[in-house]
């Protein structure tokens, strides 16, 4: 499991953004809308419900979208920047070339998504639901995912790094060239034995004990 290949480091891919965005003052979220090449700043469209929208070549920044239901969205060359997604429903989302900022995203639903070429930067996924996800070149660097669900996730050249990631679920994942370093793994379970991980000394510890559990083995204090 451990090592250092730079075989394994993902490329993500940054959004390919026009310099001249076209800014929406007041926007509107319907199913199967379009925003394309715009800039959206500080809206509130907490709770909306619109699914198969598609997002291409923007720039949103402070954009709340608290609890929205927004299932089957598509984004393409994309910053999302200080945005509000806590609890939003991205089932079957797809994204390409997408950066998250500062985002607060406690809750999210990104089950049997797929992401690639997706960076996320400082971002709160707590608890975040990433079940059966299929992440490729995917990097997660200063965030907080503790408790995150990735029950049959399929993870290839992802970094994770300087994040938390206490109390992750990983069972029946499949991790191929998934890099930990730096980043917190106490209470990780579900970590299979075929998968493919770089992680640094302080990690095989608490990534031990993990295995540990899972495999219903105790560890009892030695008697003085």
């Amino acid at each position: 499991m451990a090592g250092n290949e730079n075989k394994l480091d993902p490329v993500a891919l940054g959004p390919r953004l026009d310099p001249a965005l076209d800014e929406i003052t007041a926007p509107i979220l319907e199913p199967h809308d379009e925003w394309l090449g715009v800039r959206v700043l500080g809206a509130d469209l907490s709770a909306v419900s619109a699914n198969h929208v598609d997002t291409s070549g923007c720039e949103l920044a402070r954009l709340r979208l608290t609890g929205a239901d927004l299932e089957r969205l598509r984004v393409t060359d994309t910053r999302w920047h200080e945005c509000d997604l806590a609890g939003v429903d991205l089932q079957h989302a797809s994204m390409q070339r997408v950066e998250f900022r500062d985002c607060r995203m406690s809750g999210v639903v990104l089950s049997n998504a797929r992401l690639r070429h997706t960076r996320f930067v400082g971002c709160k996924l707590d608890e975040v639901n990433l079940r059966f996800v299929v992440a490729e070149d995917v990097v997660f660097e200063d965030c907080s995912l503790p408790r995150a669900d990735l029950t049959g996730a399929t993870l290839r050249r992802v970094s994770i790094t300087g994040s938390d990631m206490t109390a992750a679920e990983l069972p029946q994942a499949k991790l191929d060239g998934v890099r930990l370093t730096e980043s917190r793994v106490d209470g990780l379970s579900g970590l299979g034995p075929a998968n493919r991980l770089v992680i640094s000394g302080d990690q095989v510890l608490p990534l031990a004990l993990g295995l540990f559990a899972d495999l219903g083995i105790e560890i009892e204090a030695s008697q003085d």
